[in-house]
């Protein structure tokens, strides 16, 4: 196993366990109304997050750990710095092939 390969192991352990704990409660400006955000969706979104992360980082066509990845109810938005037009697309498209994403934003800037 490579180097590369232990380091995403240990990446998705470590997002696993933040994900475990990730339900919110979120209080609303009107003391009465409390929204909350389902546990299920956080987890999903966390799933998709770690999933992402992981593949951009294994993936010989990007750099990795120089985008970062949100993702707010499956919709996953790519932020960062890479070094080309090919390596942008290739991310998107890559993101769009995981279960449960459902549209990508894709905001990387090319820096060559």
């Amino acid at each position: 196993m490579s180097h590369k390969h232990v380091l995403a192991i240990i990446v998705l352990i470590g997002l696993g366990v933040a994900v475990a704990f990730s339900g919110r409660l979120d209080i609303a400006a009107d003391e009465n109304s409390v929204n909350s955000t389902p546990v299920a969706t956080s987890i999903q979104d966390g799933e998709i997050i770690s999933l992402a992360k992981a593949q951009l980082f294994l993936a010989s066509e990007t750099t990795g750990f120089s985008i970062d990845v949100y993702s707010k109810d499956g919709i996953v938005t790519l932020k960062g710095h890479i070094d080309s037009v090919e390596e942008k697309e290739y991310a998107e498209r890559l993101i769009e092939n995981i279960d449960g994403v459902v549209r990508v934003n894709n905001e990387l800037t090319i820096t060559p």
